[in-house]
């Protein structure tokens, strides 16, 4: 070990063993950190653990409220499904009334971790004020999602 200013550098084997270990275990803790954040199911357990029997809300613009685009803002729309490699997603379309302004413009809606399409509504309230057609999409994992992929499945090679 020699000392040169306020840097230490540590040589040989003792010095290759230190960093290797220092390796491993931020990768293990790196690996360990990211799985627990992104497992969805972990997300939805602590939320229904918090919430109990809770009645779910009935403003739709909070988080947790569950009905369909006409139920929650009196909007029309169509049900539709997205086919995918993995399986048909199930998507509402709300038609937007277009113009110029908006001729070229549409919005796809895309919930994050443990949440659902309804989680959209209060994106979709000003999206459908300004005539954007909207598409609120269901993820392959999330009920209702017919053909239901387990966590494991991934996409097939060139899909």
């Amino acid at each position: 070990m020699t000392r040169r200013g306020r840097i230490i550098v540590i040589t040989g084997v003792s010095g290759a063993l230190l960093v290797g270990l220092y390796i491993l275990g931020a990768a293990f803790y790196l690996q360990h950190s990211t799985w627990s954040t992104l497992q969805a199911g972990a997300v939805a357990a602590a939320i229904e653990a918090e919430l109990g029997d809770a009645p779910p809300p009935d403003d739709p613009f909070v988080l947790g409220y569950r009905g369909d685009p006409h139920e929650a803002l009196g909007l029309d729309f169509e049900e539709i499904i997205v086919t995918t490699p993995l399986s048909p997603t199930p998507a509402w379309l709300v038609a937007g009334e277009r113009d110029d302004e908006t001729d070229d413009l549409a919005a796809i809606y895309v919930h994050g971790v443990a949440g659902a399409r309804e989680d959209g509504y209060r994106h979709l309230a000003m999206l459908a004020q300004a005539g954007i057609p909207t598409l609120l999409i269901t993820y392959r994992n999330d009920p209702p999602t017919p053909g239901i992929c387990n966590a494991n499945s991934v996409m097939p090679a060139g899909a």
